[in-house]
C-alpha cells in the first residue's frame, strides 16, 4: 500500500516476504559481523588487482532470485 489515503498498488507473496525477511536478517547481522572481523591494519599504498574482485555480493536481487 501507498499513499494518503492509501491504495493497493499490488500483492506481495509469501515468497517475497521471505526474501525481505532475508534481507533483513542479513543487514541486521551486519554490525556483529562488523565488531567480530575488525583488526587493526596498515593502509593501503596503491589498489590491488583482485580489490573489485573480493567485492561481488551473496546478496541477489527479487528479480535474480525468482
Amino acid at each position: 500500500m501507498v499513499g494518503n489515503p492509501a491504495k493497493i498498488v499490488k500483492q506481495v507473496s509469501d515468497q517475497m516476504i521471505e526474501w525481505k525477511d532475508q534481507g533483513t536478517q542479513q543487514y541486521m547481522q551486519l554490525p556483529s559481523d562488523c565488531h567480530d572481523s575488525l583488526k587493526p591494519c596498515e593502509p593501503l599504498t596503491e589498489v590491488p588487482d583482485y580489490y573489485y574482485e573480493s567485492m561481488a555480493s551473496n546478496y541477489k536481487t527479487w528479480n535474480e532470485s525468482k
